[in-house]
Order: C-alpha cells, then sequence, then structure tokens
C-alpha cells in the first residue's frame, strides 16, 4: 500500500503525535521480586484492587503490605503522582502482588520518566552531554526492545544491572532530562530493521565483545569492537584469587556438588580476549564444563568483574590451591562502553559518533 502524500503541517503533526505517544508509553519496572513485605509512603494516595480498579480505601503516610493483605494484588496511586519506596521517590503507581507466598512490587510509570532515572542511576549528571545522550538513545532502545519482548507477563524490566539501573527520582537531573529531550523518540535499529537490543556495560577493558556469546543468537547481533578509548580508565586493569574450597562452595550452592578439584582449565579465548569456557574436575569424575559467563556468575559477577582476563592455577603437590585472574572491563562488555563513552565525549565526539562505534551497522531512526 502506497503512503499519500501529505502537506508539511500534516507531517510535522504526525511526527509530533508519534513522539508523544512514545513518550506516554507506559512501561512496567519490577523494584522487588521476591519480597516477605513491601512499605510505602505518601502524602495521600488511594488504593484499588487491580482487577477492576475498585478503590479499597484513601489515606496517606505509611502503608505495609505483606502477603495476603489487604487483597493479592492492589495498586497504590499516589494523588501527587509520585511515592517513595525503600526511602526512594518514584514517579507513577506501585502495584504490588503475592506470587507464590512472595511479594512482587511493580512501579508503572511513563517510558520517558523511567529513562530518566536510568541515565542518572547508570552515570554521574557531571559527564559530559555527548556521554549522557548516547547512553539515553541507547537506554530507550533497550527499553523499547523490552516493551516487545518482556521479561515476566507481569513487568517489562527489572530496577537492577540485570537489565537497567534505576534510581527512581534520585536518579533525575538536569543532565538526564536534558539528554532525553535532546535524543526525543530516537532508537537504534538494527540491519534488520527492529529495534536493537541495545545492551551496555560500565568498562568493556579495551574491547567489547560480540553479543552471542554472551547472551546467546535469538536477540539481533552486536559485534565486538576494539575501543581504545576505554584503556586506562577506571576498571580497565583489575586482579582477583580465589582459593579453590572457594570455587568448590560456589559451584556446590550452584547446584554442581564437587569433591576436590583436580583441574581447572580455560578453553579458548574469543577475538575480544574473552575466555570461552571453563573446565572443572573433581576426584569423584564429576566435571561441569561451564560457559565463561556462566562462571563469572556462578563465582560472582562483582568478584570476577568479566570474563577479559587470563587464569593461571596455583598448585601444590600437584593439586590446585587457588586461582588468579588478571584481566581488564567490568561487565558483559557487548554494546556501549560507558567509561569509553565518557572519554569520547571528553574529547567532543559527538553522541551518534559514540553510538556509530559501539553499534556497527545500527542505525539511528526517530519512532
Amino acid at each position: 500500500m502506497a503512503l499519500k502524500k501529505c502537506c508539511p503541517l500534516t507531517l510535522l503533526l504526525f511526527l509530533v503525535l508519534g513522539q508523544l505517544a512514545l513518550a506516554e508509553t507506559r512501561v512496567r519496572i519490577a523494584l522487588q521480586e521476591k519480597g516477605s513485605s513491601c512499605t510505602v509512603e505518601s502524602e495521600a494516595y488511594t488504593l484499588k484492587a487491580t482487577a477492576g480498579a475498585q478503590v479499597l480505601r484513601k489515606g496517606q503516610g505509611q502503608v505495609t503490605f505483606r502477603p495476603g493483605f489487604p487483597e493479592k494484588d492492589v495498586m497504590l496511586v499516589p494523588a501527587s503522582g509520585v511515592f517513595t519506596w525503600n526511602g526512594r521517590g518514584y514517579r507513577g503507581y506501585l502495584r504490588v502482588f503475592e506470587r507464590e507466598g512472595k511479594l512482587v512490587a511493580v512501579n508503572v510509570l511513563n517510558l520517558e520518566d523511567y529513562l530518566a532515572g536510568v541515565v542518572g542511576g547508570e552515570i554521574p549528571a557531571d559527564w559530559p552531554g555527548p556521554t549522557q545522550r548516547a547512553l539515553a538513545v541507547a537506554a530507550r532502545t533497550y527499553a523499547v526492545y523490552l516493551l516487545g519482548d518482556p521479561r515476566d507477563s507481569e513487568y517489562d524490566l527489572v530496577a537492577t544491572d540485570q537489565d537497567q539501573v534505576y534510581a527512581g527520582l534520585d536518579g533525575e537531573s538536569f543532565a538526564s532530562r536534558g539528554a532525553l529531550d535532546d535524543t526525543r523518540g530516537q532508537v537504534l535499529k538494527g540491519a534488520d530493521g527492529r529495534v536493537l537490543k541495545a545492551y551496555y556495560s560500565s568498562s568493556c577493558g579495551g574491547h567489547t565483545s560480540d553479543s552471542e556469546p554472551v547472551f546467546g543468537p535469538e536477540v539481533p547481533s552486536i559485534k565486538g569492537v576494539p575501543d581504545p578509548y576505554c584503556a586506562g580508565t577506571a576498571g580497565s586493569h583489575w586482579s582477583r584469587s580465589f582459593p579453590i574450597e572457594t570455587v568448590r562452595k560456589r559451584f556446590a550452592a550452584d547446584g554442581k556438588p564437587l569433591a576436590k578439584i583436580t583441574s581447572v582449565q580455560v578453553s579458548g579465548y574469543d577475538p575480544s580476549g574473552r575466555m570461552s569456557f571453563i573446565t572443572v574436575k573433581d576426584d569423584q569424575g564429576h566435571e561441569y564444563r561451564e560457559k565463561s559467563q556462566d562462571f563469572r556468575r556462578i563465582l560472582g559477577y562483582r568478584e570476577l568483574r568479566s570474563t577479559r582476563c587470563k587464569m593461571t592455577v596455583k598448585e601444590q603437590s600437584s593439586r590446585p590451591v587457588s586461582l588468579h585472574f588478571q584481566g581488564g572491563g567490568w561487565g558483559h562488555g557487548v554494546g556501549l562502553c560507558q567509561w569509553g563513552a565518557l572519554v569520547m565525549g571528553e574529547k567532543h565526539m559527538g553522541y551518534q559518533a559514540i553510538l556509530r562505534h559501539y553499534y556497527r551497522g545500527a542505525t539511528l531512526e526517530k519512532i
């Protein structure tokens, strides 16, 4: 079906309304997934049943939810449009529901309000404008992708670095709001024309990673690139050691029992310098061959900062006693590197150049 020609005023109105529609899109963010209680505070609020929106009561101040009270699925709607949860302010309203005896708390709000809390939650407000704008586009793109492929049937994203760090009102600033206004409606699309799942990480350590080894082939591909801008920044170099008993206990906690560990070996490195597989064996015949990302998860994301590292095994009487890692970067390393983007911004490179560097082949479009 061919598009009819329209006058410039009509086209402008269409584009403006399209951007307003995106800005007004509602997004559902899980603040809590498995809580035993949930305490919320608001100057004035209306408590409603989620099904049918029946008003249960009106009140003010603090309200604490526990399983079964007052109903299993409610909405707390603040009169001011702002509520406090765990000492932090949030826009929109809060839905609280019970799942398997635990409470799930979901913040429902406009997309751009959510993103203002993400940009400020991910990077400091005093980082350069181009860096702020590049992250704003990446964060919006990632969120729009998840709106079409939500993490859960009841929420789209979670508020932690499992998706994007969402700091609520604490993340909002002139910098985060300005970056979103300057890039309003802009998202990245992959070569297939679909919105990209625009991953990003804190520090790549000098080379970003292909997306497929980390996240699998089911999402549009992001290719790793050399990143000289990240070299020498915070987190670009680190070292960490693990006693072999710590490794054994953490494997056991992950449901992978081990007796006395007899060997730990790395099987290959990808083009970005990240470990591919790690095989752990014990003297009782147990053997686990883990993808490097799973191995990092088992040892702890904050302790083994990335898989872009070299592993050496310290032995005693031909048995491993500790693992030593010398590496660079922090995070999965896919897509935009925040510390690299900081340096590019300091060099007065535009946000479009930053996005082109990290998302090769993607196009920047307004939706």
